[in-house]
């Protein structure tokens, strides 16, 4: 009877679980989720008095203590690797009630309207009272999902957790990378409506909010506020003493460089570390490019590290160093200066021999589109948006499986990833990536994955792709959906229909003048926007309906919109005589 009554339960929370993933669609932002396979805790050993205080904070007893932390530093200092640690260790303990990783390249896990639903999704896993109060609540609001953040927490979150019963204490939330959550405004309004939260609770719970980002003005100003200063902790990571960091780099080092790889004389340790400073990142990336050997030879790794070592002659200038005077840098610093040596030598390492300009055009756009796409593509799906033939992405790509992951090409699901935010940045900042046949202007790189979007849709998109027939039917009604719309609706093509007037509000400005910048859009964009607005504008609504994003249309319309009468507006003003 005991077995029978087991398996009735576990049944029933199989059921409620596919019930909230379906309703709350939760995004793939766990620490430990598919998107992030690349990303690694702590080396051990290093961290070691940052990680005691975290832990310590999180455990204390002391009923005054604050609930929240939040860690800010300059990119690259090892913000990720800190809260994937803590994550780790608070879900060996049982105290993790759940993440999220945000990433600016994935829709679902940069979107702040995901957050919540995602939080509570986890929440649910973890302690079943709460998952049957969530569930009778997203039965009484079915779109709670798309409401505002406010009825979210408060639905999703804190009337199921207020009288849940077998809560772990202290509960840890870990919130990596709040600065590539949506908007400025969005991860302010999600600061206060967490401190909101923490006075709502009952103090039993021993609620931690753990929270990194880059030291943006916007959340210190948030974190400064009397909203949130009465329940947070601030620490900079980027001014933890140099000395002890260098410690910790150099311990990594040697145990990649030397125990493992067996590659790096003592000489050349302290090379490295002199070139990473305090930039976690200049390590980590020195360690995966002398991996990524090709020759997978010793000899071929050595001449790998000596690449990496020259970058250090070309950026030596001792009065670059870091200096962080509390969250700016001093005036005529150069933080990045060897990481951008170190990425300029990685993709001059990936050019063939001989000049090669088709092969140089091609990297180009295909570095140009990783960096700019609002999701990430399989290399398939990327090389069919981009109109380059088979394999073109991954063998522009084969040398650069430092910066970039790379997957199996026959992996059709598996996107290419980008391993550190770092390398975007410098591909598309001019003043530092100084190479032309690497830069990236994020304008034009729109402005031809506008067009591409729009030339798939016109091609492609037909009344009735899916063949389901014109009377009206739920999706969940309509046999063999997903097969359906695989066939019918390539990724490259779902892809244009969620984010071809993203890319049209950011595109290249025409031209300019007398220092005029017009918005007119160049004619060959012109004439394919006015295509699809007059032959498949309504193919591409009831595509979006078919894959459950009919909730883009009006935002994508809105966005369309305004550039559409910028544009016709600056055209008329060119044309018009003087």
């Amino acid at each position: 009877m005991e077995s029978i009554r087991e398996t009735f339960d576990l049944r029933h929370s199989v059921a409620q679980g596919n019930l909230l993933e379906q309703t709350l669609k939760p995004a793939d932002a766990l620490y430990d989720s598919h998107s992030r396979k690349a990303a690694s805790s702590c080396f051990e050993g290093t961290r070691v008095a940052l990680l005691q205080q975290i832990c310590s904070w999180i455990y204390s007893q002391d009923p005054d203590q604050l609930c929240m932390m939040y860690l800010y530093g300059l990119a690259g200092t090892g913000k990720s690797t800190i809260a994937e640690t803590i994550a780790r260790y608070c879900a060996e303990a049982g105290n993790l009630g759940a993440t999220f990783f945000f990433a600016r390249d994935y829709t679902d896990r940069r979107d702040a309207v995901h957050v919540y639903p995602t939080i509570a999704y986890q929440l649910a896993s973890l302690i079943p009272s709460f998952q049957d109060k969530l569930v009778k609540a997203v039965q009484a609001n079915p779109g709670v999902y798309r409401s505002g953040l406010l009825v979210q927490l408060t639905k999703l979150i804190i009337e199921p957790l207020r009288d849940a019963l077998d809560v772990p204490s202290p509960l840890v939330f870990v919130f990596d990378a709040l600065d590539e959550c949506g908007d400025t405004s969005d991860a302010q309004e999600l600061l206060k409506l967490l401190a909101f939260a923490i006075k709502q609770l009952p103090p039993r719970l021993r609620i931690r909010f753990f929270m990194t980002s880059r030291p943006e003005v916007s959340l210190q100003m948030e974190f400064a506020s009397s909203v949130t200063t009465a329940v947070s902790h601030v620490a900079e990571l980027h001014n933890i003493e140099d000395h002890i960091v260098q410690a910790d780099i150099e311990l990594y080092l040697c145990d990649r460089m030397q125990t493992r790889l067996g590659v790096a004389t003592n000489d050349d340790i302290q090379r490295l570390v002199k070139m990473a400073g305090n930039l976690f990142i200049v390590a980590s990336t020195a360690v995966k490019f002398v991996e990524d050997s090709s020759l997978k030879s010793l000899k071929g790794r050595k001449a790998q590290l000596k690449v990496l070592l020259s970058a250090e002659d070309t950026y030596s200038d001792p009065k670059a160093s870091v200096k962080v005077v509390g969250s700016e840098m001093q005036k005529g610093r150069q933080p990045y200066r060897v990481l951008d040596a170190m990425y300029l030598a990685i993709l001059l390492g990936a050019l063939p021999e001989e000049p090669d300009p088709d092969f140089e055009s091609q990297l180009r756009s295909v570095l140009g589109a990783v960096v700019t796409l609002f999701d990430t593509l399989p290399p398939r799906a990327l090389e069919t948006l981009l109109g380059l033939e088979t394999d073109a992405a991954s063998d522009a790509l084969e040398q650069l499986h430092s910066v970039v992951i790379v997957p199996d090409y026959d992996l059709d699901s598996t996107p290419l990833r980008l391993i550190h935010p770092s390398f975007p940045n410098f591909l598309t900042t001019s003043s530092r990536c100084t190479d032309a046949r690497f830069f990236v202007d994020p304008a034009t790189q729109h402005s031809q994955l506008a067009l591409m979007c729009l030339n798939h849709m016109n091609n492609l998109l037909n009344r009735d792709m899916c063949d389901v027939g014109f009377l009206p039917a739920l999706n969940s009604e309509v046999v063999d959906l997903q097969a359906r719309l695989q066939s019918a609706v390539p990724l490259h093509l779902r892809y244009s229909c969620c984010h071809w007037s993203s890319h049209l509000a950011l595109s290249k400005p025409r031209g300019e003048t007398e220092g005029v910048v017009h918005r007119a859009f160049a004619p060959e964009l012109a004439r394919a926007l006015d295509t699809f607005v007059c032959t498949k504008l309504l193919c591409w609504l009831e595509a979006l309906s078919l894959l459950s994003h009919l909730d883009v249309a009006i935002p994508l319309l809105k966005l369309a919109e305004n550039e559409l009468m910028v544009s016709l507006r600056n055209g008329l003003e060119c044309c018009s005589p003087n």
